[in-house]
């Protein structure tokens, strides 16, 4: 049987290390803008052991200014 590859982790640690934010104070602002993602989320998004919502993308996308495909390694 063959192993079903996994999807690649996101850059969301990038963009929040470039922005110079810990997971508690991303998570706090996306809270401000309606976005509920815990630092435990963010953290596990991050380690690629969470699965990663739509509501997800947008967010991060939304809150880095960035379209939701730069999240993604090519």
């Amino acid at each position: 049987m063959d192993k079903q590859k996994r999807p690649t982790p996101l850059k969301v640690q990038y963009y929040r290390e470039a922005a110079g934010l810990t997971r508690t104070e991303l998570s706090r602002q996306l809270r401000e803008q309606g976005f509920v993602i815990t630092p435990r989320r963010i953290r596990g998004i991050e380690e690629d052991t969470a699965c990663v919502r739509t509501n997800d993308l947008f967010a991060f996308a939304r809150f880095f200014r960035i379209r939701v495909s730069d999240l993604f390694y090519e």
